[in-house]
């Protein structure tokens, strides 16, 4: 990452099923996003809790990209 990047945390609301972990590390691999931390609880729904280190010039779309992949119910920013 580039010495400009802030590190943002966040608590995602996730369909129970075994490819979502998958899909939101996909999302942020694919946006530049630097994956610092993960942590999966399994339930209905279950949690993600995600560090992400990413340029301050995109931080501002890290929700909306969040909430993009089809298991992701819910994103709120711890």
């Amino acid at each position: 990452m580039p010495p400009t990047s802030t590190e943002h945390r966040y608590a995602l609301e996730v369909a129970d099923r075994p490819e979502v972990l998958l899909r939101v590390v996909g999302v942020c691999l694919r946006r530049g996003c630097q994956v610092r931390e993960l942590r999966y609880t399994q339930g209905s729904p279950g949690t993600v809790e995600i560090v992400l280190g990413v340029g301050a010039r995109h931080a501002g779309a890290l929700p909306a990209w969040l909430s993009a992949p089809v298991d992701v119910l819910a994103v709120r920013e711890t």
